[in-house]
């Protein structure tokens, strides 16, 4: 009966840790003053900050990985602005378990899910603005920079705003 019991409550934490994805949970060093109610942040209601602000988490976010790593019961998530002012970025980046941002789940999607824009800036009429979030729960650790479909993303954007073809409003 007592192995029973055991072996009852060790497949369940077995299946938990299967259900367990691990994410980056970071932000830029310039997001850390008043994280949950600047203007310049993600969209929504946040409710959670990430784990460690450091500017690895813009494009070096491996070495954060011992020390920026969570486990997320929903999907990983990163939100990127990048201002681009005639050739010099600038980052803002978020990485983080959706749930423990926004205290809410996601809607459903499958292994990935990506949407970019980018929009010219009035203040500064050499200068764009390059904004895309990411939703994955594919595999440990997804909500890096390197996903490809968001590095092509990029690409397009880019080359959108070098020559004028700006499609994003």
């Amino acid at each position: 009966m007592i192995f029973q019991a055991f072996s009852v409550a060790f497949f369940c934490f077995l299946l938990q840790i299967a259900e367990s994805l691990k994410c980056y949970s970071c932000a830029s060093e310039n997001l850390q003053e008043n994280f949950q109610t600047r203007q310049r942040r993600p969209p929504g209601n946040l409710v959670g900050i990430p784990k460690v602000f450091d500017n690895n988490c813009d494009l070096d976010f491996w070495i954060l990985r011992s020390k920026a790593g969570v486990d997320c019961s929903t999907a990983c998530y990163k939100w990127q602005q990048i201002v681009n002012n005639s050739g010099v970025y600038s980052y803002m980046t978020v990485r983080a378990c959706y749930d423990s941002l926004f205290g809410t789940s996601p809607s459903p999607i499958d292994e990935a899910s990506c949407k970019s824009n980018a929009k010219n800036l009035d203040c500064l009429p050499e200068a764009n603005l390059i904004e895309s979030s990411c939703l994955c729960r594919g595999s440990d650790f997804c909500n890096n920079s390197l996903q490809i479909f968001n590095f092509y993303n990029f690409l397009l954007l880019i080359f959108a705003q070098t020559f004028g073809l700006c499609f994003f409003g």
